[in-house]
């Protein structure tokens, strides 16, 4: 690279145009800005040298095939048309190498968002089992839920986030934790534990009875079906127009839990028609371990009177 910057002119045009020389830069591991000067120097050349190849057939075919007579403006305009041709062929192959590198990049960090989250669902864990109290619980399970609200993963446009855990003792499904949702809520706002789908019983309590039928729900709007399993949160500050919910279910397959996401923005989360996108679903995947431990440690709390 030193060399490099120390180098005349010819020597770098050498450097541009001599066979692999884009290998070569590579190999050295030069830094960006030299392997772009290297590569547009051996794009330039190789353009024009096939568009002077391609213009000693053309030029041949011009005089001897259509009998016309040769003159630089007839031999200029092939070459222009050839160098055009080449630039257009090589730039459209670029085009496709930069997008299948995006195309992996952009999956080897959402790789790398899922293991960090499921590196912190691994540290969560001690924290989670240790706290005594629900208020403990509750200002862990916070924390866990404001990590996810900042992941890029999310979309900007949800508003709330919660963690639901369901409550034997009292035959309910309440919420261990919540952010972007009133404090009435978080208290207050609960729906019944049911065996079959029961209109207005709420999302979580529907979806858990008929969790064989509906692994995942997402609804992308409350007034869309199947807005019969919706129930109004009368602590709520705005209407919901996006819900996404996922169960939490047990090693046995029985939901302990739920993680609900809402949004005041109609189709907020971008959904397919299989469901949420790649992107919800794979951060879902891996933050389930954490929120599952943060559901059964409620359901222990809750079973001894706390």
């Amino acid at each position: 690279m030193a060399a490099y910057r120390r180098a005349s002119r010819g020597e770098r045009l050498w450097w541009g145009v001599r066979p692999r020389a884009v290998e070569r830069a590579r190999a050295a591991k030069v830094d960006a800005d030299v392997e772009a000067a290297v590569r547009n120097t051996w794009q330039i050349s190789r353009t024009w040298g096939w568009g002077f190849l391609l213009t000693v057939p053309l030029t041949t075919v011009n005089i001897w095939v259509l009998g016309h007579k040769f003159d630089l403006t007839t031999a200029w305009s092939a070459l222009a048309l050839a160098v055009g041709q080449v630039g257009g062929l090589f730039s459209l192959t670029r085009s496709n190498e930069t997008r299948s590198y995006l195309g992996e990049v952009r999956l080897l960090l959402h790789e790398l968002s899922a293991r960090s989250i499921l590196a912190s669902a691994i540290s969560y864990a001690r924290e989670i089992a240790e706290c005594d109290r629900s208020d403990q619980l509750r200002r862990r399970a916070t924390v866990i839920l404001s990590h996810l609200k900042d992941s890029r993963l999310f979309p900007r446009e949800v508003t709330a986030f919660s963690v639901w855990a369901r409550d034997d003792a009292q035959g309910v499904w309440r919420i261990v934790a919540a952010l972007g949702a009133s404090e009435p809520t978080i208290a207050t706002f609960t729906q019944p534990i049911v065996a079959v789908e029961t209109p207005g019983a709420g999302v979580v309590a529907n979806l858990a009875a008929t969790a064989d039928e509906n692994p995942r729900y997402y609804q992308p709007s409350a007034d869309r079906a199947p807005n019969r399993w919706f129930k109004p949160d009368p602590g709520g500050g705005s209407a919901t127009e996006t819900l996404a919910v996922f169960l939490l279910p047990d090693e046995g397959g029985i939901p302990v839990g739920a993680f609900a996401i809402t949004s005041a923005q109609r189709d907020a989360l971008e959904a397919d028609a299989d469901g949420p996108s790649e992107r919800l679903s794979l951060i879902i995947e891996q933050c389930s371990l954490t929120l599952v431990g943060v559901a059964r440690r409620a359901q222990q709390l809750w079973e001894r009177g706390d």
